[in-house]
């Protein structure tokens, strides 16, 4: 292997051309040839034996070097695709255990099964997950270090035992680098003050006072509860509830088993005795220079501590997270006292040679508490823009004045309304110290009070019997009118049990007399109808029809009766309702007129406080009328300029086009009259060719005819169609692709055209008595005539 790499890295010739062919220098074919595939089969080892090792409880202890052994190969050859195929396969099997135990299957048949209820399987499995938690860390996997925090609580959750204090502590000491690589400052916070109160739960009693590890413990929380920025002064009332961080940090604190906390919480917690005891001295002053209400001396008072902090290695991360929280503080400060201040007061109160320089393109890109500086006036500027983005303060910038300016709103806040309180409050210490008098007469009068207190207190105390005696008597008395209204109730309650009873045998006896009635009626008329059936049956009809008749009559005489009753009770009651419905609708609409005078009223004070603030913003922003005039102007001039520059443009591209059109009209009248004149020709060539014709006789030349002279003018083109030759033939050879050549004794090879191959390669037809005997003429053909 090590001569195969150093034939691979020997600069060769071959070596040098498959470089210079394929781009790939030495190192990258041995990446590609040797490292990738020996980094490959590791893997393919690592996940095997845990595949294998995973279902038998006697081998776990070589599963957990294994998964160690893995996470270090992913570490040490930065594999990070294996490092999450590695942390899926752990969770893969952990879920296969909790899938075991949930269905108590979990053992196989020689008892060789893993069983999560085990306490060594449950440390087993903490002691991988802690591991996969420090790599993650340290490869910089945020996203993996948050699912093995998840992991960890699954764990845990499933252990019937709580966990140990040493493996919290652990734990929470990672927590702490997570949430701090993180930017979350609250929860980095939370993990470090659970991580000193853990030490001191641990803490033996002979422990000494000033122990540096806990002296350390302390101090990182103290200032990483003092580095969780202020809450912001947006006067809306919203802030981070109505928002995600309040669901995510709930989300988080669940994860990690404790309550959501939050900087007032934290702060008190650092400060109880048990851990404030083991703060560091040197720093223990910063929460008072931070809290204080001092902002012209915040800077000064608070540079010591800072720069102590900068310079001890173990606190050093936290320097620049307080450097933002003061400068927070501060604008915070200033805002409830001043309105507008001037930037470069603000920059000394700032204190920026306290302050290292940032790059700008490096403070651009970093979070609103994470290491950033104002060194510069940029960097100061852009700081203070994004607490305010943040909701930390409210300033905006006047360049043109070199201010800095609050807005009004920030005079409303919380700390503004126990202004005035405080104010009263110191100015009544600096009282008792200039007269020290008046602390002794108040002491005098309070004195006074007591001794008067104590006289009175006799007279007070028979005033107390007193009342307590009315009271009682006057109880009594709600007692006996009481007992009274109940005895009236009770009485009345009987009387109507009674009626109701007295009502219900009456109704009883009135049903069973109606039953009698009705059994003597249908007896009667069974007995009617036996002796109706000896009747006669017209008899019967008439009967039956006179008493249809009567129940006709008697019925519409009931209608009649309740059409009266209804009429008569309708006009009562709409004349009884009349008046009130009248003095329902006077009610309602005085009402009516009511609301819409008083709503009038408030839209026209709208309108006018809308009218009057939007004169005061024409007013204020007058100012930019002649800058904006000057603007428009300009731009008017340069779009002017631009338009007669372009009118020009058009016009000389106009006057190219006339030109052009002009001369092609030129050359195309030129051309109109040489086709005339060619056709002119072509009539004068035809004219006379008819002429030659008629003097020739109707064979061509005749016996004694003869070409053309070669200087008559004539156009042999014009003659082709008539088969005449051209002149001087005997001197003058005329050579073409598909017609004659003339040869020295008069031959002559007729000419066809291209498109006529039938005719090509035969002698021409003969022209008359002339012609055939013409024995001075031959003809050539055209494969000869080259």
């Amino acid at each position: 292997k090590e001569a195969k790499m150093a034939l691979l890295l020997e600069d060769t010739p071959e070596s040098t051309q498959l470089t210079n062919v394929s781009g790939e220098g030495p190192d990258g074919r041995i990446e590609r040839i040797v490292l990738n595939p020996w980094l490959r089969f590791c893997w393919e080892c690592y996940r095997s034996v845990l595949d294998i090792l995973r279902n038998n409880a006697k081998l776990e202890p070589l599963y957990k070097e294994t998964a160690l052994r893995a996470f270090d190969f992913c570490q040490t050859y930065k594999r990070r695709t294996e490092f999450r195929r590695l942390c899926e396969m752990l969770r893969l099997h952990f879920s296969y255990l909790v899938k075991g135990l949930q269905s108590g299957s979990a053992a196989d048949s020689n008892g060789y099964g893993v069983l999560l209820s085990e306490c060594a399987t449950q440390e087993l499995q903490l002691s991988i997950r802690f591991r996969q938690l420090k790599t993650a860390l340290d490869m910089t996997l945020w996203h993996d270090a948050f699912r093995s925090v998840d992991d960890i609580n699954v764990i845990v959750r499933h252990c019937e035992e709580d966990p140990t204090p040493e493996v919290l502590r652990e734990l929470n000491e990672y927590f702490c680098t997570l949430f701090w690589n993180a930017s979350n400052l609250l929860f980095h916070a939370a993990c470090t003050l659970e991580v000193v109160q853990i030490a001191i739960d641990m803490r033996s009693d002979d422990c000494p006072a000033d122990d540096p590890e806990m002296r350390y413990l302390a101090t990182r929380a103290y200032l990483a509860a003092l580095c969780i920025p202020p809450p912001s002064t947006n006067d809306d009332g919203l802030g981070a509830e109505f928002g995600v961080e309040i669901e995510k940090n709930n989300r988080l604190a669940t994860l990690l088993r404790m309550s959501t906390p939050s900087r007032d919480a934290l702060i008190k917690a650092v400060l109880h005795p048990e851990v404030f005891s083991f703060v560091d001295p040197n720093v223990a002053s910063l929460l008072e220079c931070f809290e204080s209400f001092h902002p012209l001396r915040l800077a000064k008072s608070s540079a010591t501590v800072l720069n102590y902090v900068r310079e001890n290695e173990s606190y050093q991360q936290y320097h620049r997270a307080l450097q933002s929280v003061r400068i927070v503080r501060l604008l915070q400060q200033l805002s409830t006292v001043y309105r507008t201040i001037r930037l470069e007061n603000l920059r000394q109160m700032v204190g920026e040679s306290s302050v290292p320089a940032l790059r700008l393109k490096v403070a651009a890109q970093t979070d609103v508490h994470s290491e950033e500086a104002a060194a510069s006036d940029t960097n100061l500027e852009r700081l203070m823009v994004r607490y305010a983005a943040a909701g930390y303060c409210d300033v905006r910038f006047d360049h043109q004045q070199a201010l800095v300016r609050f807005n009004q709103r920030a005079l409303h806040s919380v700390d503004a309304r126990t202004q005035l309180t405080a104010v009263s409050r110191n100015l009544q210490q600096v009282v008792e110290r200039v007269q020290p008098e008046l602390a002794q007469q108040r002491a005098e009068r309070k004195a006074a009070v007591f001794r008067a207190a104590a006289t009175a207190a006799e007279e007070e105390h028979a005033r107390t019997l007193q009342r307590k005696a009315e009271i009682e008597l006057r109880k009594e008395r709600e007692e006996a009118q009481e007992r009274r209204r109940r005895q009236h109730e009770e009485e009345a309650r009987r009387a109507a049990a009674e009626e109701a009873a007295r009502l219900k045998a009456e109704e009883l006896a009135r049903k069973q007399a109606e039953e009698e009635e009705a059994f003597r009626q249908l007896k009667a008329e069974q007995a009617q109808k036996l002796e109706d059936e000896r009747v006669d049956p017209a008899a019967e009809m008439k009967e039956r029809v006179e008493k249809v008749r009567i129940e006709r009559e008697r019925t519409d005489r009931k209608l009649r009766k309740m059409q009266q009753e209804l009429q008569v009770l309708v006009r009562a009651r709409r004349t009884r309702e009349h008046p009130l419905l009248a003095a329902k609708l006077a009610a309602e609409v005085a009402a009516d007129e009511e609301y819409y005078e008083k709503q009038r009223v408030e839209q026209e004070k709208k309108h006018r406080e809308l009218h009057r603030r939007q004169l005061e913003e024409k007013k204020r922003l007058s100012a930019l009328t002649v800058y904006r005039d000057q603007f428009v102007s300009s731009l008017l001039q340069k779009r002017k300029e631009q338009h007669a520059q372009a009118l020009e443009k058009h016009a000389a591209q106009q006057n190219e086009l006339r030109e052009r059109l002009k001369a092609l009209q030129e050359q195309l009248m030129d051309h109109k009259e040489e086709r005339v004149d060619l056709q002119d020709e072509a009539d004068a060539e035809e004219e006379e060719q008819a002429m030659q014709k008629k003097s020739g006789g109707a064979d061509g030349w005749g016996d004694d005819a003869s070409p053309p002279a070669a200087g008559s003018g004539k156009l042999w083109g014009a003659n082709r169609t008539r088969g005449l030759p051209p002149a001087d033939s005997g001197e003058r050879k005329y050579d073409a692709e598909d017609r004659g050549v003339w040869s020295s004794n008069h031959d002559v090879s007729w000419g066809r055209p291209r498109d006529r191959e039938d005719d090509r390669g035969a002698p021409p037809p003969s022209r008359g008595a002339g012609a055939a005997g013409d024995s001075g003429r031959r003809y050539i053909p055209p494969s000869q005539r080259r």
